[in-house]
């Protein structure tokens, strides 16, 4: 979201409400935050980077924060704005020393729980438009968000559009920190959720879209307002108490089987790339990789994954006919070029497509041959969704292409760290002007 002028627009003003928070626009501190919209004077929230150093952070506020409060009640930093690193969305992190910060307002008000830690909620322009900070109330200072002209679905388009603004150079002149600062601080990225059988408080989500329907009821992509995370939920058309026996048995069981596949999808992962790496070891391409040719053994955590369905599977040397389902053919099985293991690679990256419903690819039904690869090609090219660092599997030309060990070894590699490092870079693909190899 840039401006006509080419400025970075700030994603919501942090609006003061009574007179003592008013009175840190004042501050010659503030200054380079300050915006006024619709007659309304606040804080921006989002246009300037963060004195923190973190591209995740949107802004802090406290004694040593983005936006300063000179009060003793404070911490150095007392809250802060942060972007959720895979959903994209925004959380509000409570850090004071006394848990002095509070959230309401909005058709989907989602407070701060007693006891839930850490303290944070997500904001969106229906979800917790109000803040609340020190005192014994949590009342001395209070604030309103107000949104940029912008919808709850389209935050996560703006955080990604922020990747590549630059920012003007702008660090507050204070430079001094405290210990408060030290005592206070989250590390976001080493938050991790605790486990839905080991705690007691409810879950709360607002829905975003319909993904689908079944027998019993409706799925929808929805926002965890606790940790941020996407998810899908089911909705039952009845409650449980107006179906027969036989179909409470059957919800039962899917939810049973839900809550023990939380890592199915790398699971799946794993499993089909050591099958194709065996394979392709043998010289021998699978050539009809898709999600009906994925068979499971076990139960709840016990699962393995199975490639299965072998009969068009044929030796390198020799494969030569199209064969397989054109929703899930790479770009030379359609154009009827040189066939190699590297084509079940691609197959496996569209299947993984599928499982993920990655932009929506489930519904993409009767699509041509061409459109198939095409619409694969361009999903790799999107940021933020679970194969965002295996791109290269739908590398268009084969010889560009991964291959299944060199995918396993980054899988395993991301899996294995405990500490925030690069991950090994994608091979590179051409994105830009001429490709030779393109049909």
């Amino acid at each position: 979201m840039a401006s006509a002028s080419g400025g970075c627009q700030p994603l919501f003003l942090f609006v003061p409400v009574n007179d003592d928070a008013k009175e840190l626009l004042k501050n010659p501190h503030n200054k380079n935050l300050l915006r006024s919209s619709e007659g309304e004077d606040g804080f921006g929230i989002g246009h300037r980077r963060s004195s923190s150093g973190d591209p995740s952070i949107l802004a802090t506020v406290g004694r040593n924060g983005d936006i300063q409060v000179e009060h003793v009640l404070f911490s150095g930093i007392h809250c802060s704005f942060v972007i959720h690193e895979k959903s994209k969305f925004v959380l509000f992190y409570d850090q004071s020393k006394n848990s002095s910060c509070k959230v309401y307002g909005g058709e989907h008000e989602c407070p701060f729980e007693k006891g839930r830690t850490p303290r944070r909620v997500v904001v969106t322009p229906d979800c917790n438009i109000c803040i609340g900070m020190g005192g014994k109330e949590s009342d001395l200072l209070q604030f309103r968000l107000v949104w940029s002209k912008i919808t709850t679905d389209e935050i996560p388009r703006y955080a990604e559009e922020r990747k590549s603004w630059v920012f003007p150079i702008s660090l507050p002149p204070y430079l001094a920190r405290t210990v408060d600062e030290v005592d206070t601080a989250v590390q976001f990225a080493r938050e991790t959720r605790v486990e839905i059988g080991e705690q007691s408080f409810r879950m709360r989500f607002r829905n975003l879209n319909r993904l689908g329907g079944g027998t019993f009821g409706e799925v929808h992509k929805a926002l965890d307002l606790d940790t941020g995370d996407l998810m899908a939920v089911k909705t039952l058309y009845r409650p449980l108490s107006d179906l027969t026996d036989r179909q409470r048995e059957m919800v039962n069981r899917e939810i049973k089987l839900l809550f023990n596949l939380k890592h199915v999808p790398d699971r799946v992962f794993s499993h089909m790339l050591r099958a194709l790496i065996f394979l392709h070891e043998q010289g021998i391409i699978h050539r009809d990789v898709k999600p009906e040719n994925v068979l499971y053994l076990g139960s709840g955590g016990g699962l393995r994954f199975q490639l299965a369905d072998f009969g068009l599977a044929n030796s390198q040397s020799v494969a030569k006919t199209r064969s397989g389902t054109p929703k899930f053919w790479a770009p030379e099985v359609c154009h009827q070029r040189e066939q190699t293991t590297k084509l079940d690679v691609w197959s496996l990256y569209a299947t993984m497509v599928w499982l993920l419903n990655i932009d929506d690819f489930r519904s993409m039904e009767g699509i041509s041959q061409d459109m198939g690869w095409r619409t694969i090609e361009k999903i790799a090219a999107l940021k933020g969704h679970w194969l965002e660092n295996f791109r290269d599997m739908a590398a268009v030309d084969p010889k560009e292409r991964a291959t299944a060990s060199d995918i396993l070894e980054r899988h395993l590699q991301k899996k294995r760290r405990t500490q925030p490092t690069r991950l090994q870079p994608p091979r590179k693909v051409r994105a830009n002007g001429p490709n030779k190899y393109r049909p």
